[in-house]
């Protein structure tokens, strides 16, 4: 198991624990991956901290991602984007139905 074409971005480090698992160092965070059967989570799998959620999410979406909108209760989501105090947050979904979370703030 390997990065896709070998290469990483300066700071990050890839380590391969055995054939079918690995992960990323990358400065402040970590990545782990396992290769095991499909199975998806029924709550938030990963979130990703970032430093401008707008261009994210609008990146995200131009690669065909589905977005998670909600318009009731008191999580409400304006351009996929939702308010928590002080934070934004936005929830999309991955190809096997997972998930994921961007966080700014």
């Amino acid at each position: 198991m390997h990065p896709a074409g070998g290469q990483l971005p300066q700071g990050q480090v890839f380590h391969a624990a055995g054939p079918s698992e690995g992960g990323w160092t990358i400065p402040s965070s970590e990545i782990s991956i396992f290769k095991r059967p499909p199975v998806s989570a029924d709550h938030t799998l990963a979130h990703f901290e970032v430093t401008d959620i707008d261009a994210v999410v609008a990146d995200v979406e131009s690669g065909g991602a589905a977005f998670r909108d909600y318009t009731e209760g008191p999580l409400t989501t304006m351009g996929h984007i939702a308010t928590l105090g002080l934070a934004r947050a936005a929830w999309f979904t991955d190809p096997d139905g997972n998930d994921l979370g961007l966080r700014q703030g």
